[in-house]
């Protein structure tokens, strides 16, 4: 984290301290470091030591009170933003933080913003790109989004930039930040629900008055007679435009107005270009073209105002510089510090609703004096209190009677020497470089990819030797980044400072990259660049460039992918036209090459995907051509068929087919393949090179070539040899599945018929013979016999409608019926039991607890028909919201393996049963070493579907 802390004199700013603090954890505690100080502006240092020398020891003693108390707020700084927590605010932009004006007053904002709270901030932004396009369907994916990104962290304040913004948030404010501070920035009140403002919202809102923009055009141009509006075609700008109609109707009798909305931006720039006389162009705001095509570019108003055939206005004081003549235009940097100041209040604590500051309306009328001598408007009509910026007295204005009686003479004397020795010498350069680049151009033809990276540096080397030059250097653009240059090729003559591999252009070069955009040659030196070019400026200076000449590289007319550069940092160079076409030309034969390498090597890159593609797929892959020969196959294909690569290139898909498919497949293909591009998944039979047939299931695809034209298929194959087998071992499965349930009730219906009954029928003729005794009354002995039989029997039926269905389970608890099962099975079969419950869930789904009880039973069952086992060990216990079950004994086991290729009927049941509840069961034997089934299944319920 960054702190920065203002440190002042008594009038001015001294300078900035800039502290990074880094907080670790462990070892080493929270630290500091210092960066150091750097004056705001020249001479402000000398400033104040001049004052001290002034004013002797006391200003002296001052200066150094004030240090003082900068480093003592530093350290207080250091100490708050350690400790704090940072305030999180949340930019979200109409259309994007790079589209103006909104760019330049997000920028401001965020610095302003910084300044005025003391506080750590972490601000993070977003933008509404659906504002673009209009309706609100898009929005729901953003909206979704924005949850998505909000959840689990606390905002302290949502700041929407603009009219689409501002109306996004109050659409979706309960959903999104329904207890969060929104500060609604920059729209124009007609954007803005003044009555849906609650008392968590505040806004800063501005007033633009359209009239007024119209009245001064007519004021310094009071002969116009047509306004071309340049404006997009967004919901934002067709907004504008039902307002700009509004505010132009009470000078419909003075003037007409031309729409441009429905054109791209070069079209717009035809039109511009071709306006008639008495014409003048107002461009609002443009953000999206008739295209679709956003313009958030620096260098769309430049381009416009180049073609213009007429005065540009415009709205707001960023355009003031860029080529609009002026008028009363919205001031965005004291709109972006009120905004920062309302944040800070609201960050600060203070309720938003009690902050309502009034709209701001546009400045004090401000014009480019530029523009107003390019178009030959008199100062005389500018509206009183106007100021003239960008005014530039040259020094032929200021000393011209000197200059000219001066150097008159001497001039037109040297004049002609220096002329023809130049001439002399810019003929025998152009023709060396003329002969240069002919060479260039016959070494690049057929070379190999490998060898252009070299061929290129060798060829800057010899440019710059031809012509004196100390620096060549070629950049490309980052694939992943629009604005970020990477250098791969560099010469360099002398040494110099480093220069770096990649450079975020619109940072350190904006100027320079809206010309390469637009495919402009920048050949200029340090003298003579233009104003808007400032930054560009700076950086050239900072590495020592005294001449630059940028090329675009660009093939066929295509935007540009990069820029060939050639620098000269020993003295200034004037690039004639001749040699920038030579020039030119080399940057051209540079394009072609890289372009030519960049092919080669996305078609080798693309070669091996496909290559690896193949290999790598689980599924038998061919490819055939019209005719049905193969041309193509993967390692599956050809394992699967057992022939060798040479033996299937010889082969059509027929010849690996039975006859009996060729009439079906052939109509597949004509009424699918080649109807629709591709088929169903359809079955067929192929043949093996032994002979052999077996299914396979397959879905082909129709690949055309450039022209439409159907040259290939592809098949995705796959051997279904073994379903088959599992589907016929599920339907054996299923037949005994039934003869089991079938042998099953056969039992009980026995069971029932040979014991309960007869023991039934027994008993009634005892009470019989009780009932026709002589004595009168049964004896003693037959009614007990009798009692004792029914016991028995009441047992017996208990018995068989506890295997039908225990109760206990229902009425105990599934731990306690496991545990009077083993009771009975060690009862009943004389094997030792041991039983371990732990942790069981309190509540248990029925259906959890009778699959569990059943897995126990079956289990128990086996031991007894197979295992042979002394000790049998259940374990149960609750694991990850379920229940895990352990049987373990100590048997003669089974081969795993060929229990799965002869598949038992009680291993099976456990399987499905426990698969149905949506558990999973895992069966561990080997023989002689005893088997474990082990198995976990939810506590709640969980019932798999269907498949």
């Amino acid at each position: 984290m960054k702190i920065v802390v203002p440190m002042r004199s008594t009038k001015s700013l001294v300078g900035v301290c800039c502290v990074r603090v880094t907080q670790t954890r462990g070892r080493t505690p929270s630290g500091a470091t210092f960066l150091g100080i750097v004056a705001p502006r020249a001479g402000a240092w000398r400033a104040v030591m001049g004052r001290a020398n002034r004013h002797g020891r006391v200003s002296c003693v001052r200066v150094s009170l004030q240090a003082l108390l900068g480093w003592l707020t530093l350290a207080l700084a250091i100490a708050s933003a350690t400790a704090a927590e940072p305030k999180r605010v949340m930019l979200i932009h109409s259309f994007g933080r790079d589209f103006p004006p909104f760019d330049t007053f997000s920028g401001i904002l965020r610095a302003e913003l910084v300044s005025h709270f003391p506080g750590p901030l972490d601000i993070f932004e977003v933008s509404l790109e659906s504002a673009r396009f209009g309706g609100t369907v898009q929005e729901g994916p953003f909206v979704d989004y924005l949850q998505a990104l909000v959840s689990g962290r606390r905002l302290d304040l949502v700041v929407p930039i603009g009219g689409p913004a501002a109306q996004f948030a109050q659409r979706h404010r309960q959903a999104l930040f329904p207890g969060t501070p929104m500060l609604i920035a920059a729209p124009d009140q007609r954007h803005v629900q003044q009555n849906a403002l609650t008392t968590q919202d505040s806004a800063v809102l501005v007033q633009n008055e359209l009239s007024w923009m119209f009245q001064t055009i007519l004021d310094l141009l009071p002969q116009t007679t047509n306004i071309a509006v340049v404006i997009g075609n967004s919901p934002l700008e067709r907004f504008w435009i039902n307002e700009i109609q509004g505010a132009s109707q009470r000078f419909t009798n003075q003037v007409g107005l031309l729409w441009l909305n429905e054109l791209s931006f070069a079209e717009m720039l035809k039109r511009c270009a071709a306006l008639p006389p008495r014409s003048a162009i107002f461009y609002p705001i443009l953000v999206v073209d008739a295209d679709g095509v956003p313009l958030w570019q620096e260098g769309v108003l430049t381009r416009l105002r180049d073609v213009a055939s007429a005065p540009l206005f415009g709205l707001y004081d960023t355009q003031l510089g860029r080529g609009i003549v002026g008028g009363p235009l919205m001031n965005v940097g004291e709109l972006s510090r009120s905004t920062a100041s309302v944040a800070a209040r609201i960050l600060h604590g203070e309720a938003p609703g009690n902050i309502r500051p009034p709209p701001q309306e546009p400045g004090p009328p401000q014009f480019d004096w530029r523009e107003l001598r390019r178009w030959g408007i008199s100062e005389a009509r500018l509206p009183a209190g106007s100021a003239v910026r960008f005014r530039q007295p040259g020094l032929w204005e200021r000393y011209w009677w000197l200059v000219c009686g001066g150097t008159l003479f001497g001039a037109m004397q040297a004049a002609l020497i220096v002329g023809l020795l130049l001439n002399r010498a810019r003929r025998r350069q152009g023709e060396a470089v003329a002969a240069l680049i002919a060479d260039l151009s016959s070494r690049f033809v057929n070379l190999p990819a490998g060898e252009v990276g070299r061929v290129i540096e060798d060829a800057q080397r010899r440019v710059c030797e031809c012509l004196g030059l100390d620096i060549s250097t070629l950049w490309q653009w980052a694939p992943d980044e629009s604005d970020t240059l990477v250098m791969t090729h560099i010469y360099r003559r002398l040494p110099g400072p480093a220069t770096p591999e990649r450079f975020e252009a619109r940072e350190h070069f904006p100027w320079a990259l809206g010309q390469l955009k637009a495919g402009r040659v920048v050949a200029l030196s340090m003298n003579n660049v233009p104003a808007e070019a400032a930054r560009d400026l700076e950086a050239w200076r900072h590495f020592g460039l005294k001449t630059v000449l940028h090329l675009p590289l660009s093939v066929g007319g295509a935007p540009p992918v990069g820029l060939l550069a050639f620098n000269d940092t020993q003295a200034d160079r004037e690039w004639t036209p001749t040699l920038v076409q030579h020039l030119q030309l080399a940057a051209q034969i540079f394009a072609n090459a890289l372009e030519r390498q960049q092919a080669e090597e996305k078609l080798r890159a693309s070669e091996r995907r496909y290559r690896t593609l193949h290999e790598s797929m689980r599924e038998a892959f061919v490819s055939v051509d019209m005719t049905g020969r193969i041309q193509d196959f993967n390692a599956v294909f050809k394992e699967m068929l057992g022939y060798s690569d040479e033996e299937l290139r010889r082969l059509t898909y027929p010849d690996l087919t039975p006859e009996r498919w060729h009439t079906t497949e052939a109509g597949i293909i004509r009424d699918q393949v080649l109807a629709r591009g591709y088929s169903v998944v359809y079955e067929k039979e192929y043949r093996r090179k032994d002979g052999a047939v077996f299914p396979v299931e397959l879905r082909t695809f129709l690949i055309r070539d450039g022209s439409g034209r159907p040259e290939a298929m592809w098949a995705i194959v796959r051997d279904v040899t073994d379903r088959k087998r599992d589907q016929e071992a599920l339907r054996g499965f299923s037949a005994r599945l039934i003869r089991t349930q079938e042998e099953e009730r056969s039992r009980l219906a026995r069971e029932l018929h040979d014991d309960i009954t007869q023991r039934l029928a027994r008993l009634a003729i005892d009470v019989g013979r009780a009932e026709a005794g002589t004595s009168g009354s049964p004896s003693m002995e037959t009614v007990r016999s009798v009692r004792e039989e029914l016991i028995r029997l009441s047992e017996d039926v208990h018995a068989l409608s506890y295997r039908l269905h225990p109760s206990i389970i229902e009425d105990l608890g599934v731990a306690v019926a496991i545990k009077a099962e083993a009771e009975r099975f060690e009862r009943q079969h004389s094997i030792p039991i041991e039983v371990t419950v732990r942790d069981v869930p309190e509540s248990v789904s029925p259906q959890a607890a009778l699959c569990v009880f059943r897995v126990v039973q079956e289990a128990l069952r086996n031991v007894v028909r197979h295992a042979r086992a002394s000790v049998v060990k259940i374990a149960l216990r609750g694991l990850d919201g379920g229940l895990q079950l352990a049987v373990q004994d100590d048997g003669c086991g089974f081969n795993q393996v060929a229990q799965r290729n002869h598949p038992r009927l009680g291993l099976a049941s456990m399987r499905e049963r426990v698969h149905l509840i949506g558990g999973e069961l895992d069966v561990e034997s080997a023989p002689g070493r005893g088997t474990t089934v082990m198995a976990w299944v939810a506590a709640g319920e969980r019932l798999m579907a269907s498949p």
